[in-house]
């Protein structure tokens, strides 16, 4: 697991739900606010986020991340 500031959490579903990432789905929003492609310790999973369906998004970042 990581650890996720809950307030850039917080900003980066602001700005989702704002429209200023519109044509990408909510895991490659997140994969790119965040640079996860800068994370080198589980390449699957940073592939998995950025590959999720909206619907399934809520999901696996509570899987993933820890708020705190």
């Amino acid at each position: 697991m990581f650890y996720l500031d809950p307030g850039l959490f917080n900003e980066f579903n602001k700005r989702f739900t704002e429209g200023v990432y519109s044509g990408q789905r909510k895991g490659q929003a997140f994969y790119d606010y965040f640079n996860l492609k800068k994370v080198t310790s589980d390449t699957d999973l940073m592939d998995r986020i950025y590959n999720v369906s909206d619907d399934e998004f809520d999901a696996l970042i509570a899987k993933t991340f820890i708020l705190e």
